[in-house]
């Protein structure tokens, strides 16, 4: 059934699976594990994307005696699509009818100024350790050690900004360029024999395409948090939906005080900050 879905996915816009993906996504109910794997296997190829569920745990319940649900209802998307819009998946309330309705739509809130992040690549770069170490000496700061060192580093966060920006940001392009280098020397590699001078400049082109597609991958590398052994895929495309994928699923994206739910950022933010003051 599920290779037939794959082959005919182009004409067919959807399909009734009737099934869950884990275990923990069905209470009450007979589990089929057969069903389970299959369907996991069928998301897997096809390469869609499973949202978190929102305001409830399951979608289905027997409307006779209300013991039995399950998770059967959900938005599977194509990666594609959360490239480009921040979506998430909410459950409504349920009727008449045994089956929850489930709403998709864009989550528009702002949450402010995004936080600052180190990454590890920025030191592999030989002009980024001595950047840094300038930068710290020259700002002159009085007072507590605790005091001065917050102040520090504020004042380094602006200025790693804009040296990645101008350094760092750039790696795609930088990359296809150094490439695309690199294959006019293969070229002249395999029409004619190369003088010395150009086996050092192609030698060099290799090295550089080398480091940038090191510091591309361990860059995603380390926004997925992803063990690099584990997938073998380094596919960057791959990585940057799982950081997404992450991003998603650590998401506070309401928080309940007292009987109280909260959705708005600034009112979150507020609950967060006097829960952990008091």
């Amino acid at each position: 059934m599920y290779t037939l879905i794959i082959q005919i996915l182009g004409v067919w816009e959807g399909e009734d699976f009737n099934e869950i993906r884990f275990i923990s996504e069905r209470k009450g109910c007979s589990r089929r594990e057969r069903g389970i794997k299959d369907f996991n296997e069928l998301i897997d190829k096809l390469e869609l994307t499973d949202l978190p569920m929102l305001g409830r745990q399951f979608t289905w319940c027997n409307a006779l005696d209300g013991e039995r649900w399950s998770r059967i209802d959900r938005f599977l998307l194509d990666s594609r699509w959360l490239e480009k819009f921040s979506f998430k998946q909410w459950v409504l309330p349920r009727t008449i009818s045994d089956h929850c309705p489930i709403l998709l739509k864009e989550d528009e809130r702002h949450w402010g100024p995004k936080p600052f992040k180190f990454l590890n690549p920025w030191l592999s770069y030989p002009t980024f350790m001595p950047e840094v170490k300038q930068l710290w000496q020259n700002n002159h700061v009085s007072g507590w050690a605790g005091f001065r060192l917050m102040r520090k580093l504020k004042e380094l966060r602006p200025h790693l900004r804009v040296w990645n920006k101008e350094v760092f940001s750039d790696i795609d392009s930088l990359l296809k360029s150094a490439e695309e280098e690199l294959h006019d020397w293969d070229l002249k590699a395999e029409s004619g024999s190369l003088s010395n001078e150009d086996i050092r400049r192609r030698r060099e082109a290799r090295s550089v395409v080398w480091k940038l597609s090191r510091d591309k991958e361990w860059l995603w590398h380390q926004k997925s948090r992803m063990l690099w052994a584990q997938n073998g895929d380094k596919n960057t495309r791959f990585f940057d939906i799982m950081a997404s994928r992450r991003q998603r699923k650590n998401l506070l994206d309401s928080v309940c005080v007292e009987g109280v739910c909260f959705e708005d950022p600034a009112q979150i933010k507020k609950a967060v900050v006097r829960h952990f003051r008091q």
